[in-house]
């Protein structure tokens, strides 16, 4: 048994300038796919679909990754730059190596332990060593002997330079 129905399509009337005649009928058949082939294809559809949706979720979930690696990594830059490294790169990897190892989530604590654990790979906030400059060359005691037998008996290169800016002030 099959239905059929009239479609009735206008015809514009070239007499009476935009009115219309209900002249043509023409007869539209209805779809009649079985529901085997619609929900085969609705099944298709569907799983494409699932697959979009799994793969921008996989998309996502790397992109996030990304982002908090991006993140960790400007923080750890971030407090780096605070602590004046000689090699920021090599400083970096050093904290994020200890971050690891240790199970440490804050950038910060993580550098200052790799500024304990090595601190010849960041600058000094205090001037040492030999060539450092002191706020006064005298010797504490005043006078020169005191720091020729100071530098006699300690051995110690900062007391001998302690002498020799004491001897050359004078």
């Amino acid at each position: 048994m099959s239905e059929t129905a009239t479609v009735e399509q206008p015809v514009e009337n070239t007499e009476n300038r935009g009115e219309t005649e209900p002249s043509t009928r023409h007869p539209v058949q209805p779809q009649t796919e079985p529901k085997a082939n619609q929900s085969d294809g609705l099944a298709q559809e569907l799983e494409t679909l699932r697959e979009r949706l799994g793969q921008t979720e996989s998309r996502l979930a790397e992109a996030q990754r990304s982002a908090d690696e991006l993140r960790r990594r400007r923080d750890f830059e971030r407090e780096l730059a605070h602590a004046s490294p000689v090699d920021m790169e090599t400083a970096r990897l050093v904290a994020e190596s200890i971050a690891r190892e240790r199970g440490i989530e804050d950038a910060g604590k993580a550098v200052r332990e790799a500024v304990a654990a090595k601190p010849f790979l960041f600058r000094s906030r205090e001037p040492s060593g030999v060539m450092a400059p002191e706020p006064d060359a005298r010797p504490a005691g005043g006078s020169i002997r005191d720091a020729a037998e100071e530098a006699m008996r300690t051995g110690d290169r900062r007391a001998v330079l302690r002498y020799l800016r004491a001897r050359r002030g004078e």
